[in-house]
C-alpha cells in the first residue's frame, strides 16, 4: 500500500501506535513497535484528536488558551532503513485560538475544524489554505460530525449549547 517497510495494511494498525509528545508525532510499526518516522516539531502540544485520510494525518495543537495550529503529515515511510527519519509537515495552518481537545472532520476535499473561540474553518486538505469560515455565537470545545448524505456538519457551541447544522 505504499507505506514501505511498515507493512501497514490498514491505518487502524498505525493510529494506536502513534505518540504525540511536545509537538512531535512519532509512528511505530504495529507489529515490531520499531520507530518508522518522527515528525518535525509543531508549535505546541498535539492536543486535538488526529484524523487520518488517504495517507495523510491531520493534527491540531494548542493548550487551554492562546494560539493553535493544524498540521498535515504523510504517513508513508519514505526511508524504511532510517528509524529516526524526520518527516516534514505537508502544510501548517495558524489560528489565533487553540484547537485544544477539538476534533475536526473530513468533508470531501476539506478538513473542517473549529477553534476554541468558536471559529469554524474549512481548510483545503491539500495545502491547508482556509477556504471559508464562520463564527459561532459561543466558544467551542468538542467534535464535529458529518452527515455526508445531507452534506451537513453538526457541532455544538460550548456556552450556549446551540446545536449547529451547517
Amino acid at each position: 500500500m505504499g507505506h514501505g517497510k511498515a507493512g501497514i495494511e490498514c491505518i487502524r494498525a498505525l493510529l494506536p501506535q502513534i505518540q504525540q509528545v511536545k509537538g512531535i508525532i512519532q509512528a511505530f510499526d504495529a507489529e515490531s513497535l520499531e520507530s518508522l518516522w518522527v515528525s518535525e516539531k509543531a508549535d505546541d502540544a498535539i492536543s486535538a484528536k488526529m484524523i487520518y485520510d488517504n495517507g495523510t494525518l491531520y493534527a491540531g495543537t494548542g493548550s487551554y488558551a492562546g494560539a493553535g495550529s493544524y498540521y498535515a503529515v504523510s504517513v508513508k515511510d519514505e526511508d524504511p532503513e532510517k528509524k529516526d527519519e524526520i518527516k516534514k509537515f505537508l502544510w501548517h495552518y495558524q489560528s489565533d485560538s487553540t484547537f485544544y481537545w477539538n476534533q475536526g472532520v473530513i468533508a470531501g476535499n476539506y478538513l473542517i475544524v473549529a477553534d476554541n473561540q468558536g471559529n469554524v474553518i474549512s481548510l483545503d486538505k491539500n495545502d491547508g489554505e482556509a477556504k471559508d469560515s464562520m463564527k459561532l455565537n459561543s466558544s467551542f470545545s468538542g467534535g464535529i460530525a458529518l452527515d455526508a448524505e445531507q452534506q451537513t456538519i453538526y457541532l455544538t457551541a460550548k456556552e450556549t449549547a446551540t446545536l449547529y447544522g451547517i
